[in-house]
């Protein structure tokens, strides 16, 4: 049997104290960088995430909400057959649009909600999460006055949500279209800033974004249904 070099090598660095195991992964490090963004950054991974782990509730948020949009656009968005990824540019109030010849479906992501650590449950319905509806940073339209952070009808087809927080997986997203989105009582045009959010797969929600651009193009009007 030809002697396996790698198979070796790892063997000789297992039979090592953690001590000395913990140096060879520094010196690795030294010459194999994990992530070009250290590189613009100036500094490692390990500094990056130390102040990830130092961050405010509201910082670590952000973050975990740039881990979902990543994990959306190579688990989904990338593998979609017959659909073109488009570049968003500027301050748009959504994060993906995917586009089929003339056709355009704008898809706001969001990460389920959390609160107190746990996942958190819509106000009188056991069987529902949340997700939050809203934009991260307020702002006033210099124009008519009003309030920006509120999302209107209209400004996205589809609400993509990550279910991580209540599957502890990345990968695990539920859809629905946009229009059927809870309202503001006092803002009918406005859409609510916690909606309800079915981790079972129903005729409001679907785990399958291809099944939801079908629901969008179809017409249906509907609103989604708290029980």
């Amino acid at each position: 049997m030809v002697p396996d070099p790698l198979a070796e090598i790892k063997s000789m660095i297992a039979s090592r104290s953690e001590q000395d195991q913990r140096a060879i992964l520094k010196w690795l490090r030294e010459k194999h960088p994990i992530h070009e963004l250290e590189a613009e950054f100036g500094t490692t991974a390990e500094v990056i995430l130390e102040a990830i782990s130092r961050a405010s509730d509201l910082s670590r948020r952000g973050v975990l909400g740039l881990i979902a949009e990543a994990t959306f656009k190579v688990n989904v968005i990338d593998l979609l057959d017959h659909w073109v990824d488009d570049e968003v540019v500027g301050d748009v109030p959504y994060d993906f649009q995917i586009s089929q010849g003339d056709q355009r479906v704008r898809i706001q992501m969001k990460r389920q909600r959390r609160a107190k650590g746990q996942p958190m449950r819509y106000a009188g319905s056991p069987d529902l999460y949340v997700a939050e509806t809203q934009r991260s940073r307020r702002g006033v339209n210099p124009q008519t006055g009003e309030d920006t952070r509120p999302y209107r009808f209209g400004e996205f087809d589809i609400l993509a949500v990550c279910m991580q927080p209540a599957t502890e997986d990345w990968t695990s997203f539920r859809y629905t279209v946009g229009r059927w989105l809870v309202p503001r009582k006092e803002r009918l045009d406005w859409i609510k800033v916690l909606q309800p959010v079915s981790l079972e797969v129903n005729d409001d929600w679907t785990d399958s974004l291809v099944q939801c651009i079908e629901w969008l193009q179809g017409g249906i009007k509907q609103q989604l249904q708290v029980k």
